[in-house]
C-alpha cells in the first residue's frame, strides 16, 4: 500500500463532519479543519510516523462510552450505548 499523501489527509480533513461530539481526546472535528494547512501537515507527520511504527497511540484504543436513554420508559430495552471516539 503506498504511503498517504498530504493530499490525501486534506481529502480525509474535508469529509470530517461537523457538529459531532469529540472523544475522550477533546479534539473536534471543527478544531481540525479550523487548523488549516499547519495542521493537516501535522496529522500527515503523525500518519506516516504510525504507518512506519504499524502501532497505533494507546490513546487511540480508548473511547468514552454513554448511556442512551429512549424517550418511551415502559421497557430496560430503550437503552442503548454510545462509544465515542478520538476524531484523530
Amino acid at each position: 500500500m503506498p504511503e498517504p499523501s498530504v493530499f490525501d489527509v486534506e481529502l480525509a480533513v474535508e469529509k470530517l463532519k461537523s457538529h459531532k461530539s469529540p472523544g475522550i481526546d477533546q479534539i473536534s472535528a471543527e478544531l481540525i479543519t479550523a487548523g488549516g494547512r499547519t495542521i493537516r501537515h501535522e496529522f500527515h507527520k503523525i500518519i506516516i510516523s504510525i504507518r512506519n511504527k504499524e502501532e497505533f497511540p494507546v490513546d487511540w484504543d480508548e473511547s468514552f462510552v454513554l448511556l442512551f436513554i429512549s424517550m418511551a420508559l415502559t421497557t430496560c430495552s430503550n437503552y442503548r450505548g454510545l462509544s465515542l471516539l478520538p476524531t484523530t
